[in-house]
């Protein structure tokens, strides 16, 4: 018997008998799931509503700044650096000028860091997230760093 396994699913082996075939979306990178403010907040369990209700009081950088931490939380996908591991962790480096403001480089952090710990991406694709981010997020860093 022939199964047709429908694009971006696959067979789920936990759920699937013999008498029923179940299937399930395919797991797609990080870069992939996220497209939007609205996947950086059902990646760290919220939503736009909450979201916007707690910061309600706060200033508009404030606000940028945990919009950030939630977007670097969703690709770091909940993990923090460790510092003992060896391993580089990435920042962004912006350029401002008058109305401009764009990405205008990185920085790779080993084992020490100057920036807070929940800004920097981490991973093995740490470097590829992060720049994905500057690209979908440059309005959410530019509220961080100019309010």
């Amino acid at each position: 018997m022939k199964i047709n396994v429908p694009s971006g699913y696959e067979i789920d082996q936990e759920k699937s008998t013999f008498e029923n075939i179940v299937f399930k979306e395919t797991v797609k990178n990080i870069r992939e799931r996220i497209q939007s403010m609205k996947d950086v907040y059902v990646l760290n369990n919220t939503t736009e509503e909450i979201f916007k209700k707690a910061v309600e009081n706060l200033t508009s950088d404030e606000i940028g700044y945990k919009k950030v931490k939630l977007i670097v939380s969703a690709y770091n996908q909940g993990k923090l650096p460790d510092y003992s591991d060896g391993t580089y962790k990435y920042s962004p480096y912006f350029h401002m000028k008058e109305d401009d403001f764009h990405y205008l480089n990185y920085h790779d952090w080993h084992s020490h860091s100057y920036i807070s710990s929940r800004l920097l991406f981490v991973g093995s694709e740490a470097k590829e997230n992060m720049l994905d981010a500057v690209e979908k997020f440059l309005p959410e860093y530019k509220q961080y760093q100019l309010g």
